[in-house]
């Protein structure tokens, strides 16, 4: 999952999984 590679997050792979993903990431 992107959770091991912070640079998958960053890329247009999944809008809405990526943000929930990174909220989560910065708190």
């Amino acid at each position: 999952m992107a959770s091991s590679t912070p640079a998958q997050q960053f890329r247009p792979s999944k809008t809405t999984s990526s943000k929930v993903t990174e909220r989560f990431r910065i708190g």
